[in-house]
């Protein structure tokens, strides 16, 4: 279907509303007037195209023609019908060649005839042989009533009898009734159905083209081309109009979780706390200890290697850091005080006991300084409003104590049961795995399975106990063989309160035994805001966040059920909507959204009840909660609030990858903006092909390094680790160093080839296609291609034309055409 000057009114003023009646009619005005002109100059080249019939007539016959051929001509200059020359000659033989002579001159001339008036050759020659047919006196002319039957013969239509008199008097010069061969010609090239059809093919005609606007007013434009064009405006307005929503989403979303989680805060909290234990948790000290004051520690937590190591590392390293008693003092005095302290007391310190009589035949000191211990003097003056309970790290409250815990392995049949009691003769036990160094993931968190066997059972060591008594307590456990073969895995809590941040920290050290009989180390602090919501300005951000999440379902639940189901039925419209990527993409985002919701109300309902919880512990007691389930249920609840805060962490972490998919998607909508997405995709077929050489090459070089390198490089231990370090080497992060400890040679052969297949040139290749791709998507897209701020702009327009009432939706204009 064409909307011209021949079909039906313009869609804009279909059905129009009375209030925009009147633009309507001023579009349909301005329109004709634009065709009328037109059509006055295409009058004008007819003209001319008479001019230079008028001068091929006068010009004579070619020069190539013989004296028979010469065509003569009237007194008036108008060229004889042959039939007349064939009349004069008396019906002569030769007429039949006159004839001939005459249509083949005719021939020649009739190509630039037809292309000055716009016609074919055919039309010339047709419109040729129906004037000879139709002049049946032989005149040279054509009458009135023969002119109007040749005329709907030539143009295989009926023309009506007002458009007839207007070519007739627009044509017959002398007003005689009769037009010669001439006139007839421009008689035909004026019939309203030639006219349409001569300007339809102009306009199509590459060398003859009318500008795009004129050529719209005049031929008319196809329906579909409309609808195709507005449909591409809606899509394109609709994902420009998204963008503000996508980004104040994202925005929303940042600010949240800057306000609740508050990293920088976080991370030196922990890191500290990390510090601390790495640092300052050392034994192995040079001096006699405790006789002596220890000086210097020699190994930390990474060289606990065996239990003898642990049970150390707990007694010298852990207690004093954990279970402060006074305030430090520089280290010549404690080097003076360690000499002025009894063995006993240093002995008791350290939890040993001894019977009376025994403690009567040691003597006072280690060393003889006689009255010069009795000059030491008091302690420094501490200050009492920040150490009237000994702190951690100065200002972190010691909540409920210390938890230590462990995994038993059930015992199981020997793998080999033939060697039993041959090559070997004690029991075996399953395989707790941890073989190699345990991520966060697979760290966090205990098998209740495993827990509380016997002699393996849960121990509390509570807040304001003394080194001593904790002391006492670990070596009793170490009396006991508490850590053995069967022991998987080690868990200490500790846990502390900061008020001075309002803070809580749940502080986690493992110990993993493998049955290599290598012990794997992992310090994990995790701290919370107790308080989620510290200022007002969370609240207004997280408002903010949940009503553009709200809005963006509510949007698509509308497209879902309102545009697709209820039109189109529910199968076809779930098949319909969903068929699209972007569609889908926007709904797994929506569905993240409320997954995001969902975990953060959990997570703020076990922040309350911790705070609850901890508002009915004392300072003043032992342990903080008398009541030893209380102290359980405390420590419970620290795991709760941990495991759920590291699975918030994750969750919230790739929630900005399913957001930045809705940027990718309102870009679409830009031209310019879309310019890299549309790139991908026009390259994604190159690419997947691509990909499944480069894969390929990846997976042989990982299944290489892995048997190469994997017994002695870190990194490579298993598949999983390799695939994630030979892709590190694309980007040239490989350690040649390392790798070479299995032998240069081999090494060398498997670094080199990787580096110039892989590195240099399969990525660069990779490179080539996208720039490639690249190019030709920017040079289709053109140099006049709309900009950001255009297209800003013109929505802009469109709306403020809709609010002034100047303007029509692209969606009412849609509507008729659909």
């Amino acid at each position: 279907m064409t909307v011209g000057i021949s079909g039906p009114a313009w869609p804009t003023c279909v059905n129009p509303k009375n209030d925009r009646l009147s633009v309507c009619l001023e579009r349909v005005t301005d329109a004709e007037k634009s065709l009328n002109q037109h059509l006055a100059s295409i009058k004008s080249v007819l003209a001319e195209t008479r001019e230079m019939l008028t001068e091929l007539r006068t010009a004579g016959p070619p020069a190539n023609m013989t004296s028979q051929q010469i065509v003569e001509t009237n007194a008036d200059n108008q060229p004889l019908a042959l039939r007349e020359i064939q009349g004069r000659s008396g019906g002569t033989a030769n007429a039949d060649g006159v004839l001939a002579a005459q249509r083949a001159a005719l021939e020649q001339s009739a190509a630039d005839i037809a292309a000055s008036l716009g016609i074919t050759i055919e039309d010339v020659m047709k419109a040729y042989d129906l004037f000879i047919k139709a002049d049946a006196d032989a005149s040279g002319q054509l009458a009135i009533h023969e002119l109007k039957p040749t005329l709907e013969a030539l143009s295989d239509a009926v023309i009506p009898e007002q458009d007839f008199g207007r070519i007739l008097q627009q044509f017959d010069k002398n007003d005689d009734g009769y037009l010669n061969f001439e006139e007839f010609l421009f008689c035909y090239c004026h019939t309203p159905q030639k006219q349409l059809r001569h300007l339809e093919e102009r306009v199509y005609k590459k060398e003859h083209r009318l500008p795009s606007d004129v050529r719209a007013k005049v031929v008319g434009v196809r329906t579909s081309s409309i609808r195709s064009y507005l449909t591409s405006e809606l899509v394109q307005m609709q994902a420009c109009l998204a963008l503000p929503a996508v980004l104040v989403l994202f925005l929303a979303f940042m600010f949240s979780m800057e306000l609740h989680q508050g990293n920088s805060v976080i991370q030196g909290m922990e890191h500290a706390f990390k510090t601390d234990i790495e640092e300052n948790a050392n034994f192995a000290f040079s001096g006699v200890v405790p006789f002596e004051n220890g000086r210097m520690g020699h190994k930390n937590i990474y060289d606990v290697n065996t239990f003898a190591d642990f049970w150390s590392w707990f007694d010298m390293g852990l207690v004093s850091l954990l279970f402060p008693e006074s305030w430090d003092v520089s280290e010549p005095r404690v080097n003076t005080a360690a000499l002025c302290t009894a063995p006993v007391e240093a002995l008791l310190g350290t939890g040993w006991t001894f019977n009376a009589s025994v403690l009567s035949l040691v003597g006072n000191t280690s060393f003889d300084l006689g009255p010069l211990c009795d000059d030491l003097g008091a302690d420094p003056d501490y200050p009492e409003d920040f150490f009237r309970k000994p702190p951690y790290l100065f200002f972190n409250s010691i909540v409920a104590g210390l938890r230590l815990s462990q995994e038993q392995v059930p015992l199981e049949e020997c793998q080999g049961a033939d060697l039993h009691l041959r090559a070997y003769d004690s029991k075996c036990l399953q395989d707790p795995g941890y073989w190699i160094e345990p991520d966060l993931d697979e760290a966090l968190g205990m098998t209740k399975s495993r827990l509380n066997k016997p002699n393996a059972s849960t121990h509390y060591f509570l807040s304001q106990w003394t080194q001593a008594e904790v002391r006492k307590q670990a070596k009793a456990l170490e009396n006991n063989a508490w850590l053995n073969q069967r022991t998987g895995k080690v868990e200490i809590l500790f846990t502390t309160y900061n008020a001075h941040q309002h803070i809580f920290t749940a502080l986690y050290v493992y110990f993993f035994v493998n049955r290599g009989g290598h012990i794997h180390k992992f310090i994990k602090p995790m701290s919370v805001w107790v308080d989620p919501y510290q200022s007002v300005w969370s609240y207004v951000v997280d408002s903010v966040f949940a009503l553009m999440v709200l809005k963006l379902f509510f949007e698509e639940a509308r497209e879902l059920l309102v545009n697709n189901c209820y039109k189109r039925g529910l199968r076809h419209g779930l098949v319909n909507y969903f068929g699209s990527f972007k569609n889908l993409v926007d709904w797994l985002s929506i569905l993240y959204s409320f997954v995001i919701f969902w975990m953060w109300s959990q997570q703020v309902l076990l922040l309350q009840e911790l705070k609850s919880f901890l508002e009915t512990g004392s300072t003043e007691v032992q342990g903080t909660w008398a009541d030893p389930a209380d102290r359980r249920r405390h420590f419970e609840l620290a795991d709760k609030v941990s495991v759920s805060t590291q699975n918030f962490q994750m969750a919230v972490a790739f929630y900005p990858l399913a957001v930045g998919t809705r940027f990718i998607s309102a870009f679409a909508g830009q031209p310019r903006l879309a310019l890299v997405t549309d790139t991908l995709f026009a390259a994604a077929v190159d690419i997947m092909h691509f990909g499944v050489v480069i894969g390929s090459m990846i997976l042989t070089y990982t299944v290489s390094a892995q048997l190469l390198f994997g017994r002695e490089v870190d990194g490579f231990e298993d598949f999983g680790r390799t695939l994630i370090t030979v892709f590190r080497g694309l980007l040239g992060d490989i350690d040649y160093e390392a790798i070479s400890r299995v032998g240069r040679p081999a090494a060398g052969v498997w670094f080199v080839t990787f580096m110039v297949l892989l590195n240099l040139l399969m990525l660069n290749m990779l490179l080539a296609i996208v720039f490639d791709v690249y190019s030709s998507v920017k040079g289709a897209l053109g140099d006049d291609a709309e900009t950001f701020w255009s297209q800003t702009e013109e929505i802009f327009r469109r709306w403020r034309g809709l609010r002034m009432r100047t303007r029509i939706s692209l969606e009412e204009v849609l509507i008729p055409l659909e």
